[in-house]
């Protein structure tokens, strides 16, 4: 469960990049109720996720967090599938360890234990990045995503 989990928020990581370029926040419309409101943007935004309820159920609970800021709803999926991708790292090492596995499969366990590592690596990165208001970057974003098509290249 945890790696699909990890998964689905990590491609959910990358569509919601995408669905920036592609849905105006204008098309969410002001009910009477916000965090009705709040909660659309998720359901929405876990649409395009490869697990739509997975994603749901992870990220439901922040949507009074999020809003309908699609900046806090990345942070939100990467911290998350750090949480997630983090407890799969300590359940495939308690795997690695046990003492009836073959050498065969101990081997294919460290190796996706340190594939997993890499992950986090890259997640951990990603939330830590941030763009300056003032910078080069934040002025001209708009022109540089229209450029390249998608956002995606926010999270590298």
């Amino acid at each position: 469960m945890a790696q699909i989990t990890f998964l689905s928020l990590f491609f959910l990581t990358f569509n919601v990049i995408a669905m920036a370029k592609t849905t105006p926040l204008s098309s969410f419309s002001t009910t009477t109720n916000i965090n009705k409101t709040y909660n659309n943007f998720i359901k929405t935004s876990c649409n395009n996720a490869t697990y739509p309820t997975v994603c749901l159920t992870s990220l439901l609970p922040y949507a009074t967090v999020v809003k309908l800021n699609r900046l806090r709803l990345v942070k939100k999926a990467l911290s998350v599938t750090l949480k997630y991708a983090s407890a799969t790292q300590s359940t495939i090492s308690n795997l690695a360890k046990a003492k009836n596995i073959s050498k065969g499969n101990a081997a294919v366990l460290k190796d996706c234990i340190e594939d997993i590592q890499d992950s986090i690596g890259e997640i951990k990165d990603s939330l830590c990045w941030k763009i300056s208001e003032n910078s080069i970057f934040h002025k001209y974003r708009k022109m540089i995503f229209s450029y390249f098509g998608l956002e995606i290249n926010i999270i590298k």
